[in-house]
């Protein structure tokens, strides 16, 4: 065996191995229609009364991943599929977030950052809005 041949096969024996100890992440596949939210397992706790991880502490990951091919660590993540949400066409949404700052006295509608029911609404469309930190309703 020459070396050229023991180069070529060393990576690919290091690639297969990663890919049976999970290190190179597992393969999820997102739907069209769904979306995936994150739960980070590792990194520093967060605060009581923090609802979103930030980067380097545990827990859930505020932007979920779309459609598609994601490869994620199932040693470093949580995977949680979800369905996207959908406003159909004559309705419109509402969401109320529940992290951000308190609303100043004598405010009633939340703006970005900001705990409550969000100025914005959501019009027709697909969505992918997290809702372990938000609650969101629509109506006709």
């Amino acid at each position: 065996m020459d070396h050229e041949s023991c180069r070529g096969g060393s990576p690919r024996l290091l690639l297969h191995l990663s890919g049976l100890l999970g290190l190179g992440g597992r393969n999820t596949v997102v739907p069209s229609d769904k979306m995936l939210i994150l739960i980070a397992k590792t990194g520093k706790e967060m605060p009581t009364g923090q609802m979103i991880a930030e980067p380097g502490q545990k827990g859930v990951l505020l932007e979920p991943l779309g459609p598609g091919r994601h490869f994620v660590n199932p040693f470093l993540y949580e995977r949680d599929l979800r369905d996207q949400i959908v406003i159909n066409g004559g309705e419109i949404g509402v969401v109320i977030t529940k992290f951000g700052k308190e609303l100043p006295a004598g405010e009633f509608l939340a703006g970005p950052g900001q705990r409550g029911i969000q100025r914005e609404v959501l019009l027709p469309g697909t969505y992918r809005l997290n809702r372990m930190p938000t609650k969101s309703a629509w109506k006709k």
